[in-house]
């Protein structure tokens, strides 16, 4: 490569010219590998990337043409040049990058050198004054070394400078230096080899500075007389220096005697030596050749050369042919920056990716698979959906197609291959939608089977399935049913009528297998489960779902089953995975619920450690059976795509297993796969980013000390381990406050609000692409009480308290003689003044009291009058109407005797009634005036109130009400007054009577009681009494409430007069009722009066 090239590449001033070449000496071995890529569209800032570095935190730096890229594996963060900002970045054009120390990365640029903190995202600025002006020969960096020693070589278009951070010199080496000076001032690569030389390319040739004495060494004299441009030198693992030039790419051996040139290789790949960008080497000892023409890998030790190139159809392969730089990251993973930005490889991935490519003729047929079969001669078979059948030979590369021509006896029957196993050592059977035929694997001749003519329906002949069994049969499941043939005979046993026999409707046959017994499995998709099949007995048992059973089939459409090495039956169905125990006949089912990665499962293999490798339609799921875990795997990991197709599953003879799918065959060995699961290196959790009141705080490590209004927390975390960052998933837990971990999922982030002062310890950790869960990350917060609360102000606390309780107690005890003094002297006013206020609040209280008892019963005076008038006016206006009347038939003429005698009645009745009013008014008052004198005289009261209720018997039935009279005693003599209790009685009984409906009950109970004293209980069924209007019921001026007054009318006087009456006798009376119940009213006389005792 010469000056020219070199200074156009690194000034950006025009583009580089991408060669696609179509040399495929080792394709194989390329489709076997698998690139993840990292593009504009993930947040890349520019798609040429330059370089690429980890620093010891575990971030990624992608040096792109317009940019520096930092990379968590969750988002970007991108640094540019900002015009006038000395904090940005000096250009926004990066050529080189190293990590400078455990906290900070340097930054070559085209116009200088920054310097970035990895924690807080500062720059600042190397080797400028305060002007602005460089201390460097040029701004223009192309490579940037920092030697063992900790000085930093930096070369650029003008010269070489060595700096010593420890002392801030800067030596400077030009071609002109005396004694021998550089080969040229443009320098463009440095490298340090195992003396601690260091090697300067130079655009006209090697110059070895030897850092002891500042001087130039030589080499030898091919090296030291050739003045060809070099692009980049290299140190290997084994210190050989690998050198670049215009003209060749050569191998120096350590002892610098040995020159290899590799001119030839490249040139096989129609590579010239000056399209070579850069050469690194992995931990495996691959050497990895960034050309502008793909990515070589060259192994040491078989001397052989893969080249990978971008495949326009495949977007798993290289990103792009113009590879500019090459980076091994602490996991091993392999990073590859190029013109159209990033290629991620994992040089040990264990999944091999067979698949049709375009751009060569002899190729797979197409990518949706469907039957693998790998036959004792190695060939894999691969048939597929829609374009017929292939035989590839994995060790050469050599694809054999096999298609259908109707025309054509001798060919498949159809293009829909569903199915292959092998019939004998020469022959292989294939199941496709046309029928089952029969392909000799030398010759490859086809010979398709002749059906019956019961059995040429389409759905007989499309043959999903072929199994041969112990016995050399062979069996096929079709679309219409299970079948045999005996291959000898050529004859064929049709069992869909066995089936259909014992209810089994659905034929659809999606898998078959033998056991141990001789026994077939047969699987019935959409709605058929599982059927155990004897030959010779037919079906022994079919397995179904039962929705009510939770140890039934998960689910009736079955796609595959197979058998563990303890017996046990795995079963995939379209909704998860089922284990059958043979012993109990019980299924324990699987879901995504459980880890699986989808609940359509499509095909089922077992490997010798009885781990079971399940293809779905997202992802392949590996099942652990010893810690009943799921392992999940996706097309980032290496399959062919996330999506499995049925049929398409197969292990060889030498364990090797197959899975087909929409984009071709995974294949891989499960011991490569687990063992490359327990020998990584797990990453642990790296902080991110603290932020404390929204406010970003750097962290170091060690214990984050925050003050005590600093307690709303905010943490960002990742993992470095960039292999499938979309399955990586975080929790977390804050020690001594959460009892279980917090799954935080994808969030990679925690965050904690109004945390009280104290010490915490926050626990972070991941759980990786492989499932397992990462070390502990854990940050330590200590949170400072508020100044209120330290040490200095309990302190200040109690020595205020002390003084204060000191100088309170010396004023009390001064005070106290004083106070003593005068309290004796305010006691005595204070009981005067404390006799007076209670005398004055007793008057208010007697005042107000009476006053609302005026108002009280001047309420129930007017109620009371306005009863009374009623009371009073009915009477009259009946009287008065009946004397009109009379006049009017007396006038007329026409008043008969009848009608005489039936006035005559309603004015006495009617005259009684005003009477009996008006008695019961002046009785009353002379009851208040204590002018009513009682008549007492011995009378047996049971017969006094017997004779009074039988009085009203005819009056009561009259109203449809029924009387019972219940007295519990025969006799019973008592002091009263006879007329007196018989008007209570009667009273008691017409409100009874009054106050219950039609076909109500009125009783009437008398009993002894023990204190000489005896109970009148007149119970009705009417329509009660409220508990407020219970309480004053027996009050002048009051009667029923509400309810009874929209029915009833009365004077009020009644229950009071009663009341009275009963109190002459030294007794009571009170009231038990319950609203729409009825009521009862209880009369307590004593046997003999005080006057007799």
């Amino acid at each position: 490569m010469n000056i020219k090239k070199l200074v156009i590449r690194y000034a950006f001033l025009s583009l580089i010219l991408i060669l696609i070449q179509g040399k495929n000496v080792f394709a194989l071995g390329e489709s076997e590998v698998r690139f993840n890529n990292l593009t504009l569209k993930d947040g890349l800032s520019q798609s040429t990337v330059n370089k690429i570095i980890q620093d010891n935190k575990g971030y990624m730096w992608f040096g792109t043409s317009d940019g520096l890229n930092k990379y968590n594996g969750h988002e970007f963060v991108i640094f540019r040049e900002l015009v006038n900002d000395k904090k940005s970045i000096n250009s926004s054009f990066i050529s080189a990058l190293i990590e400078y120390d455990n906290d900070n990365i340097l930054v070559g640029t085209s116009k200088g050198i920054s310097k970035i903190n990895v924690i807080t995202n500062e720059v600042s600025r190397m080797f400028e004054d305060e002007e602005g002006k460089s201390k460097l020969s040029n701004n223009n960096i192309w490579d940037i070394l920092k030697h063992s020693d900790g000085t930093i070589w930096i070369a650029t278009r003008k010269g070489l400078n060595i700096y010593n951070p420890k002392t801030g010199d800067m030596y400077q080496i030009f071609k002109d230096t005396e004694p021998k000076g550089l080969k040229s001032n443009v320098v463009t690569s440095l490298c340090e080899d195992k003396y601690g030389n260091v090697w300067v390319g130079t655009s006209e040739g090697l110059s070895v500075i030897n850092t002891k004495t500042k001087e130039i060494q030589p080499i030898n004299d091919i090296l030291d007389n050739d003045n060809s441009a070099i692009s980049n030198i290299y140190r290997d693992r084994d210190d050989n220096i690998w050198i670049v030039t215009d003209n060749h790419i050569m191998l120096v051996s350590s002892n610098y005697k040995d020159i290899t040139y590799f001119d030839k290789e490249l040139e096989s790949f129609k590579i010239s030596p000056d399209s070579v960008n850069a050469i690194y080497e992995d931990k495996y000892n691959n050497l990895w050749i960034s050309t502008q023409n793909g990515l070589l890998e060259y192994n040491k030790e078989n001397k052989k050369m893969h080249l990978f190139e971008s495949r326009y159809y495949d977007d798993t392969s290289l990103v792009n042919d113009n590879v500019l730089t090459a980076y091994e990251d602490r996991s091993g993973l392999l990073w590859f920056g190029t013109y159209n930005g990033i290629s991620l490889l994992n040089p040990k991935q264990p999944f091999k990716h067979y698949r049709r490519e375009p751009d060569k003729e002899n190729t797979i047929s197409d990518n949706s698979m469907s039957g693998i079969y790998k036959d004792s001669d190695g060939m894999l078979w691969l048939g597929t959906n829609s374009a017929g059948l292939n035989k590839l030979n994995t060790m050469t590369g050599e694809v054999t197609n096999f298609y259908s021509n109707n025309s054509d006896e001798n060919t498949l029957s159809s293009n829909v291959v569903w199915q292959i196993c092998e019939a004998d050592k020469d022959n292989l059977w294939v199941a496709t939608q046309g029928g089952v035929n029969k392909i000799n694997k030398k010759s490859g001749n086809v010979e398709r089977l002749k059906y019956p003519d019961n059995m040429r329906e389409r759905n007989k002949m499309d043959a999903r399935n072929v199994f041969v069994d112990k016995d050399g049969l062979l069996w096929i499941g079709a679309r219409g049913g299970l079948q045999s043939y005996d291959d000898k005979t050529g004859t064929f046993t049709d069992y869909s009528n066995v089936f259909k026999a014992v209810g089994i409707v659905e034929n659809a046959v999606t898998s078959i297998s033998q056991d141990e017994e001789g026994f077939l499995w047969i699987t019935i998709g959409i709605d058929g489960g599982v059927v155990k099949f004897d030959k010779d007995k037919g079906v022994l048992k079919s397995y179904l779902n039962n929705s009510f059973d939770s140890n039934s089939l998960i689910n009736n459409g079955v796609r595959c089953l197979e058998k563990d090495s303890k017996g046990n039956v795995w079963i995939g169905t379209e909704a998860g995975l089922s284990k059958l125990d043979p012993k109990t006949d019980k299924f324990t089912n699987y879901t995504v619920v459980n880890g699986l990665a989808n609940n359509f499962i499509y095909g089922i293999l077992i490997d010798e450690e009885d781990n079971l490798w399940i293809s779905t339609n997202d992802g392949l799921s590996r099942f652990d059976q010893k810690t009943n875990k799921f392992i999940n795997y996706t097309a980032m990991d290496g399959l062919q795509s996330n999506e499995f197709n049925g049929r398409s599953y197969f292990k060889s003879k030498d364990r090797e297993m197959f899975f087909g799918g929409i984009n071709g065959v995974t294949a891989f060995y499960p011991k490569d796969v687990l063992k490359l699961s327990d020998n990584r290196n797990k990453s642990k959790v790296v902080i991110d980013e603290i932020k404390v009141n929204n406010k970003t705080y750097p962290y170091y490590g060690g214990t984050l000390s925050l003050k005590y209004n600093e307690n709303n927390i905010s943490i960002d975390f990742f993992l470095p381990d960039y292999l499938n960052t979309t399955k990586t998933t975080y929790e977390y837990k804050l020690e001594g406050v959460d009892e279980e971990w917090t799954f935080a999922n994808k969030r990679n982030n925690a965050n904690y609000a109004t945390l009280d002062s104290g010490t915490y310890k926050v626990l972070i950790r991941a759980r990786d692409n492989h499932g397992d869960l990462t070390p502990v990350t854990a940050l330590d917060l200590k949170i400072a009480p508020p100044p209120w609360r330290t040490p200095t102000a309990y302190l200040i606390y109690f020595s205020s308290a002390v003084i204060v309780i000191f100088l309170m107690w010396s004023y009390v005890t001064a005070l106290e003689k004083t106070v003593k003094k005068r309290a004796e002297q305010l006691k005595k006013e204070a009981k005067e003044k404390e006799k007076l206020y209670i005398e004055k609040e007793k008057l208010y209280k007697e005042a107000a009291d009476l006053k609302d008892e005026m108002i009280k019963r001047q309420k129930f005076k007017n109620d009371y009058f306005v009863n009374l008038s009623h009371e009073l006016r009915t009477p009259l206006n009946v009287i008065l109407a009946t004397v009109q009347l009379i006049k009017l038939k007396n006038k007329e003429d026409c008043l008969g005797k009848y009608q005489v005698e039936d006035y005559t009645n309603t004015l006495r009745n009617n005259a009684d009634h005003l009477l009996k009013i008006i008695n019961d008014i002046i009785d009353s008052s002379k009851i208040e005036s204590g002018a009513y004198k009682l008549n007492i005289e011995k009378q047996d009261i049971v017969s006094l109130v017997e004779d009074t209720a039988l009085s009203l018997k005819a009056y009561i039935e009259e109203n449809n009400l029924d009387i019972i009279i219940d007295p519990e005693i025969e006799e019973l003599d008592v002091e009263c007054d006879k007329n007196e209790i018989e008007r209570c009685v009667i009273n008691l009984l017409s409100n009874a009577i009054k106050y219950t409906h039609g076909h109500g009950t009125i009783e009437v109970f008398i009993r002894e009681c023990e204190n000489e004293t005896v109970e009148i209980a007149i119970k009705d069924t009417g329509v009660g009494i409220s508990k407020e209007q219970q309480k004053i019921i027996f009050d002048r001026f009051v009667q029923a409430d509400s309810i009874s007054k929209k029915q009833y009318r009365s004077s009020g006087i009644g229950l009071t007069l009663v009341k009275s009456i009963i109190e002459l006798h030294h007794g009571t009376i009170r009231v038990e009722s319950e609203l729409n119940k009825g009521s009862t009213f209880i009369i307590t006389l004593p046997i003999r009066q005080e006057k007799s005792k």
